[in-house]
Formats: C-alpha cells, sequence, structure tokens
C-alpha cells in the first residue's frame, strides 16, 4: 500500500507520518502544501497529478482541495482533524463518499453526521509514539504540572489570546485569566 502525505499552509507537523512508517505503509512526502479552507482550481489540478498511482492521500484536518482531486480521481482521502471544529467539514468536498475522515471529538463526530457526512468516525489524535516513548513523567511532574483540563495548540500563538480575550470587560477577563492559570 503507497500513500501520499500533504503538509497544510498552516500546519507543518507529522506525527501522523510516523503512524503510517510504523505499521508499514510506504508514504511520500507530497512536493505540494495544500490550502484547508479556501478552494483553488490551481491547487486542485497540482493535487490530482501529484495524488496519480496512489492507493490514498492523506492530511492532518481537512483540505477541500485535496477532497476534491482525490473525488475527481476516485481516489480515497484520509483527513485526519487535530482541530475542533474544522471550518473546511462544513464543505460541500465534505460530503465526498472517496473521503475518510477522523475526528477526536465525539461531539464534532455527532455533528458532521447530523450535517449528512457519513463517512467520519471517531479516533484519538495520531501521535510520533517513538518521540513520546523517551519522554520521562515522574510524580513530581505530576504533582507540578497535572490538571484536569489542558489547553492544547495555539491559543497564546499569534495573538489569538489577546483576540479573545481583549474585547471582555475586566471582571469576565480576571476570569478567564484565573481559569487559564
Amino acid at each position: 500500500m503507497k500513500s501520499i502525505f500533504f503538509y497544510s499552509t498552516l500546519i507543518g507537523e507529522n506525527d501522523i507520518l510516523y503512524g503510517l512508517l510504523d505499521i508499514g505503509i510506504e508514504t511520500v512526502i507530497a512536493d505540494i502544501t495544500v490550502d484547508l479552507d479556501d478552494i483553488s482550481d490551481e491547487q486542485i489540478g497540482k493535487i490530482t497529478g501529484a495524488i496519480e498511482g496512489f492507493d490514498f492521500a492523506i492530511t492532518r484536518n481537512f483540505s477541500v482541495n485535496v477532497a476534491e482531486a482525490c473525488h475527481i480521481k476516485g481516489i480515497p482521502y484520509v483527513a485526519w482533524c487535530y482541530d475542533s471544529p474544522v471550518r473546511a467539514l462544513y464543505s460541500a468536498q465534505a460530503l465526498y463518499d472517496t473521503n475518510c475522515i477522523f475526528l477526536f471529538d465525539k461531539r464534532q463526530l455527532d455533528r458532521m453526521k447530523k450535517h449528512g457526512i457519513s463517512n467520519v468516525y471517531h479516533q484519538p489524535l495520531a501521535a510520533n509514539m517513538f518521540k513520546a516513548s523517551g519522554v520521562s513523567v515522574t510524580e513530581e511532574d505530576l504533582i507540578t504540572y497535572g490538571r484536569d483540563v489542558s489547553f492544547v495548540g495555539g491559543l497564546y500563538a499569534r495573538g489569538f489570546y489577546e483576540t479573545i480575550i481583549g474585547g471582555t470587560g475586566e471582571e469576565c477577563r480576571y476570569e478567564c485569566e484565573k481559569l487559564f492559570d
């Protein structure tokens, strides 16, 4: 089995690649980085050529352009979504029967099924187990860093935090700061 993996213009993470290699799937990294939300005929044309000869294409999160190209060529497209919600899943391309969409968020899964997407499944996030197995977490680490809820991702990157909290009142800002801390 042979797959082609597309990085997106927004996400350069490669944990999925390690999972594919670990289970013996030959995987090629595409020369094209793809947009997730914005449809582009030029990009679809490039992707359509790039997927020729592969058993399936795969991305982290859902790309409307990869979905469209795979639909045109009749090649399965695997979208492993790491975010919730994923805006592109509300596109017409998400309804294609050539898609296989994995979601970690069960509520998002329910929303997508109600939206008419039948080929959506619950899966935990793919991870690089080689890298993760090298991490040693001590009891002291658990006491220091362990929490019931963790915020993962880019909340504090690229000004998202200020965009979300910046326009709120002092009381709301205080409560959010307390919660995030």
